[in-house]
């Protein structure tokens, strides 16, 4: 609609529009920031998850616990990294469940924290798993990312060339094909 206002009507017009709505946006955003989840810092979440990583390779050794129970379990440490809750165990992926097994060499004792880098929560185990898990939504969107790309190119010479008439009197804009090209990658992903 913009493309067809910005060659038919005019160019201020055309690009007045999404001038407004951008204003707008920011008025909402500034405004909208009190109803903002606030979270105070705490660590990277890619260190956790690289932490998890080396504890459970330095411990690949070890043999699984049959009762999840045994695992290290804080809900001191892991309260700044997680909202009123705590991921739970899962069973897949278990070799990565031995970052979370309290050996002797870990030296914890009562009330002491632990070294990140030897023995991880399972709440931090469970963060890697989830992560892992999204790894094949992240995958296929390589194909649509590519497909995406192709739009910037000369698309938009090509357009002019074609014949974009539907009826006599009215003639797809050419900067406006593109739509074409993201529903159909859309109505092929689902």
């Amino acid at each position: 609609v913009l493309v067809w206002i910005q060659d038919n009507v005019g160019w201020g017009l055309g690009l007045g529009i999404p001038t407004v709505a951008m204003f707008l946006s920011v008025i909402a955003f500034v405004g909208g920031f009190q109803l903002y989840r606030h979270l105070v810092p705490a660590g990277s979440p890619f260190t956790r998850l690289i932490q998890v990583g080396v504890a459970a390779f330095r411990k690949r050794k070890l043999r699984m616990v049959s009762d999840p129970s045994l695992l290290y379990f804080n809900d001191e440490i892991d309260a700044p990294i997680s909202l009123g809750g705590k991921l739970t165990h899962t069973k897949h992926m278990s070799f990565l469940d031995k970052a979370a097994i309290v050996t002797e060499e870990d030296n914890l004792k009562p009330g002491q924290i632990p070294n990140h880098w030897r023995l991880s929560t399972v709440h931090r185990v469970e963060e890697l798993k989830s992560v892992i898990r999204m790894g094949p939504i992240g995958a296929s969107g390589i194909l649509l990312i590519t497909a995406y790309a192709q739009q910037g190119t000369f698309s938009l010479q090509q357009a002019k060339t074609m014949n974009r008439h539907l009826t006599n009197s009215f003639q797809i804009p050419a900067g406006s094909m593109s739509v074409f090209t993201t529903v159909a990658m859309l109505t092929t992903i689902i």
